[in-house]
């Protein structure tokens, strides 16, 4: 019998790994029972209903297959275990037009199960600063991580959307139509 070649890999890379720590950071002094998830899978996150079946199969196997790079989660005595807030990475890579779907798609994904979605990109100028901002860019902030600055301001958002998670990331029923 053949030996599959498998090989522990790398669940993160090197940037997702400064933002795990920057926002491990930043959710200590929020709440220290606030926990920071990587790779959680969106069929996780956003359950549905058995009896309600997915008719759009693209949108199902998406569903199935992505994952998010981070999820909040609130482990405080009697919590709910459910992600409060959940953060996406962003590259040029998400520049491409099929990458930029199925941001969409999970995007509305994440809306419809009442779940914020915050994204992290760096600003391709200079790459001591990163955006941090919604879908909607109801919330939109830029944040130097040499000087940590403005970290207050980027706690408050944080804060904003985990404790108000429908109002601050509600999208449209046809985004992933549009998509």
């Amino acid at each position: 019998m053949t030996t599959p070649h498998f090989y522990n890999g790398p669940i993160i890379n090197g940037y997702e790994s400064s933002m795990w720590e920057l926002l491990e950071l930043l959710l200590q002094p929020l709440n220290p029972h606030y926990r920071c998830c990587p790779q959680i899978a969106l069929e996780l996150m956003c359950a549905r209903d058995r009896n309600h079946y997915l008719q759009d199969s693209d949108l199902w196997k998406f569903w199935v297959s992505a994952k998010v790079d981070f999820a909040i989660l609130d482990r405080s005595p009697g919590s709910d275990s459910k992600a409060h807030l959940a953060i996406e990475c962003q590259s040029h890579y998400h520049d491409d037009p099929d990458r930029q779907s199925n941001d969409r798609k999970k995007a509305q994904l994440l809306a419809w199960a009442g779940i914020p979605l915050l994204y992290i990109r760096p600003l391709d100028q200079d790459y001591r600063y990163y955006r941090f901002y919604t879908p909607t860019l109801s919330h939109d902030l830029c944040y130097n991580l040499i000087t940590q600055s403005p970290q207050a301001d980027l706690q408050t958002l944080l804060q904003d959307l985990l404790t108000s998670p429908i109002s601050a990331n509600t999208l449209s029923s046809t985004t992933v139509q549009a998509a």
